[in-house]
């Protein structure tokens, strides 16, 4: 039981290293590209048929893993195949090979039917072929791609181990394991609608992707989403000639301060709002802005520990503007914390600790009964 134990953890490791490979699997060259390489060929020189290719080859590869497990059981002596066909077997083992077959069979059943008039029936080729005119064939339009591909002109976006965005002069190119989608600039129009932000323990650290819709006009065409890291939209609205359309409320960060202060209002936006029916006053740093946060104990009450102080409640009315304090907290908030909670600065004014989820925002009403415990608005 054991070595089963182990051998379906190790499996398990392979695969998923196998489906996302990890640094370590590209570096040691354990990935499907790289193991078929000879067959592939150089996607520099045919680009759309190295990826016919690819994806072919992917797919198969991929459906073959679920009985790659079956047969290294049998190999490992866990379960004698033999038995398992003759149905002398537990049961279950039969059915799971059965299960295991069905993806291999479908997976060539696709790629034969694929295969039909020189690859024409493959979805890539489809893809292009919505480009054709009435004379041309998909063959027109994956010559042009590959020539586009060729220039130095081009703009390449890895974005994680099995895709990266392609940007010529014609074509934006979405390169993933199972697909290859394109649209053409021309007919096409670039969607903003989404920032994702994700914190990490130090408040000077965030990690920033921002989604696209690539909306087509083209008949037949079919969107589709990009997702690219903060760092690379510069680089990506410097090449695109497509029209742009950003959504109003889609705000996106363009300096490292501004990422950051993007992200802190995200996670303030969490906790729970302070009500007050107290004249709300400009800020008492920009004299700008109005009031607009109140530093109010939402946090449990955790003991000082390791020097790090505990959070205490603030008398201080609201005398911050939301920019002002998390810029406050960005020059003066720890940054060797291990944990978020444990990311904390002090009230400008009275100098009581405080971390992120003791700032509510602001807005008049009837006022809390209690210090510390504000009235929640959804």
């Amino acid at each position: 039981m054991t070595s089963l134990f182990i051998y379906t953890i190790a499996y398990f490791l392979f695969v998923s290293g196998l489906i996302y490979p990890p640094t370590e699997f590209v570096s040691a060259g354990l990935t499907i590209p790289a193991l078929f390489s000879s067959w592939l060929g150089n996607e520099y020189d045919n680009f759309v048929q190295y990826h016919i290719k690819r994806t072919i080859v992917t797919l198969f590869i991929h459906s073959l893993l679920p009985f790659g497990y079956i047969v290294g059981l049998s190999l490992l002596d866990h379960i004698d195949s033999a038995q398992v066909f003759l149905g002398t077997e537990h049961p279950l083992w039969l059915t799971l090979s059965i299960c295991a077959l069905i993806g291999p069979i479908y997976a060539l059943n696709l790629i034969v039917n694929w295969s039909k008039n020189g690859f024409s029936k493959h979805p890539i080729a489809k893809s292009l072929g919505i480009y054709c005119t009435d004379t041309g064939i998909w063959l027109d339009i994956a010559a042009d791609v590959n020539r586009e591909y060729k220039s130095f002109n081009k703009l390449q976006i890895r974005t994680n181990s099995t895709t990266k965005i392609v940007v010529t002069n014609t074509w934006i190119i979405k390169v993933s394991a199972y697909k290859l989608e394109i649209a053409s600039q021309i007919n096409s129009v670039l969607v903003t609608y989404n920032v994702n932000s994700y914190s990490t323990p130090s408040p000077s650290h965030f990690v920033h992707c921002v989604k696209y819709r690539i909306v087509t006009r083209q008949p037949l065409g079919k969107n589709f989403t990009i997702r690219i890291n903060i760092n690379d939209v510069e680089n990506l609205l410097e090449e695109i000639t497509m029209p742009r359309r950003d959504s109003s409320s889609i705000q996106i960060p363009q300096t490292l301060t501004e990422i950051a202060i993007y992200a802190i209002k995200k996670e303030i936006a969490k906790n729970p709002t302070y009500k007050t029916n107290q004249q709300l006053d400009q800020c008492a740093v920009c004299m700008q802005a109005i009031s607009n946060v109140k530093l109010n104990r939402n946090c449990p009450d955790i003991p000082e520990m390791d020097g790090i102080p505990a959070c205490k409640t603030c008398n201080c009315p609201p005398i911050f503007c939301i920019d002002c304090l998390a810029k406050w907290f960005l020059s003066t908030s720890r940054r060797r914390a291990k944990t978020a909670a444990e990311v904390k600065s002090s009230c400008p004014q009275c100098r009581s600790p405080f971390c992120l989820k003791d700032v509510s925002y602001v807005s008049l009403g009837s006022q809390n009964t209690a210090q510390g415990t504000p009235t929640e608005t959804q």
